[in-house]
Formats: structure tokens, C-alpha cells, sequence
């Protein structure tokens, strides 16, 4: 149980969870207010 519940926790939900949200927030929000005021700021 402990075992598993370490390995699954933290090795299945730590990775993929930071990854995907500094992938996510930094592109994502860069993106989506880019986009949104780059363009039409820098054009």
C-alpha cells in the first residue's frame, strides 16, 4: 500500500502534474494574452 501509493502519487501525479502546468500557464497564458493584445499593440 505504501509502496504503491508513493510510486503512484508521487511518481505518476508529480511528473506529469509540474510538467503540464509550467507548459500549460507559461504558453498558455503568453499565448492567450498575446494574441489577444499583442498583436494588435505591436502591429
Amino acid at each position: 500500500m505504501a509502496c504503491n501509493a508513493a510510486t503512484g502519487a508521487v511518481g505518476v501525479a508529480a511528473p506529469p502534474v509540474q510538467p503540464p502546468l509550467d507548459s500549460s500557464q507559461i504558453p498558455g497564458n503568453v499565448y492567450h494574452v498575446h494574441p489577444s493584445d499583442g498583436p494588435a499593440s505591436v502591429s
